[in-house]
């Protein structure tokens, strides 16, 4: 009796949960009904400058590692203009909602995770999203084929994901947002088009990866193929070069690091050249059921991605703590090294996330013969 007195208990209890959760995923309706333009409602649901400062310099470092969307002097140049009243395109706004977004819900030293209502402490997410979401359903037919446009498709779908995760609707997303980057043209190697730009062809490679990046994850995630294969592209993996050295009048383009020197890039750098065996991978799985692969063709790919792990832990080293100092270290009177901006922050995590990357892909070819 008492059991079944605890287990009802929970079950009350998880409902409660649940609902409590849907409720709080619930838009603020004041700003979402309005007849205000949708520009002015994205900015009065804005934090604080110095809630977005430290929002969007946690977003640069959080997420802009294995997800290349933005130049991060470019945009902080924009964001620069914005906040000293000087004026913004339209598509500022809903990438920078996207972006505070993320770094809500990423974690921000606030408990709320981006799901208050006072902004005066963080932004919240579900209204954000819908905003964000109502522009893009509103756009002109010219900006649709836009990458500002294809950068906030794939912000709000990373935004989203913080607070509510739905596996398969961002699955069929991404295939959408896929098809749209063909559309532009991303699919195609920059310099098959000699009139842009080297600045404009990296970013461009970087988005590229980005997507397929994402639309992977999905895939394996749900089970179901992604929506390309390595053959039906030709831009290259973009090259190992930090955004400071990357300038929109940079021509030619820098010389770029070896993988192992740690850039605002060099996470990405690596990761696009393991996606062809990644998809290779995700094309066998696709057809276990109608065209079963031979044991040989998973081996092999298997090798390779194993080959690639091994290579993650010494080309993303993890950081061991300074054992040989005593405790007394972080005392004011000794020297403190100096603190670097967000964006040129060594990231701890860039080998674990990589590595979780390449085995959930070497985990899914190998279940089905296990």
């Amino acid at each position: 009796m008492a059991k079944t007195d605890l287990f009802a208990s929970l079950r009350n209890a998880c409902h409660a949960l649940k609902v409590e959760h849907q409720k709080a995923l619930e838009p603020i309706t004041v700003f979402v009904d309005s007849m205000m333009p949708i520009q002015k409602r994205m900015a009065d649901i804005l934090p604080p400058r110095p809630v977005r400062d430290r929002l969007l310099d946690r977003y640069f470092v959080v997420a802009e590692g294995l997800y290349r969307i933005v130049h991060i002097p470019s945009f902080q140049q924009e964001y620069a203009r914005y906040s000293d009243a000087q004026g913004c395109n339209d598509s500022f706004l809903p990438r920078l909602l996207c972006m505070l977004c993320i770094a809500a819900g990423s974690g921000s030293g606030s408990g709320s995770r981006g799901l208050a209502h006072d902004r005066s402490t963080s932004v919240h997410i579900p209204t954000a999203c819908v905003l964000v979401r109502h522009y893009l359903d509103h756009l002109r037919r010219r900006h649709v084929v836009d990458l500002t446009t294809l950068q906030t498709e794939l912000l709000l779908l990373h935004a989203l994901g913080t607070i509510d995760p739905q596996q398969q609707p961002t699955w069929a997303q991404l295939g959408y947002i896929v098809r749209m980057a063909m559309t532009m043209g991303l699919h195609r190697d920059p310099s098959e088009t000699p009139s842009i730009t080297p600045f404009a062809g990296e970013c461009r490679r970087r988005l590229w990866f980005t997507v397929l990046e994402m639309d992977l994850h999905a895939s394996l995630l749900c089970n179901l193929p992604p929506a390309i294969r390595p053959s039906e592209y030709s831009c290259r993996p973009p090259d190992n070069i930090d955004d400071t050295a990357l300038l929109p009048t940079t021509n030619p383009l820098p010389e770029p690091h070896p993988l192992d020197h740690p850039t605002t890039t060099h996470l990405q750098a690596y990761a696009a050249r393991t996606l062809p065996a990644r998809l290779q991978a995700a094309a066998l799985l696709s057809r276990l059921n109608t065209l079963p692969p031979s044991p040989s063709a998973v081996l092999a790919v298997g090798a390779t991605l194993e080959a690639m792990l091994h290579d993650i832990s010494t080309l993303f080293p993890t950081p061991q703590p300074d054992t040989h100092l005593p405790h007394t270290q972080h005392h004011h009177h000794l020297p403190q090294p100096q603190q670097q901006p967000p964006q040129k922050q060594h990231r701890p995590r860039s080998g674990p996330l990589l590595d979780m990357h390449l085995r959930r892909t070497l985990q899914a070819l190998y279940r089905p013969f296990l």
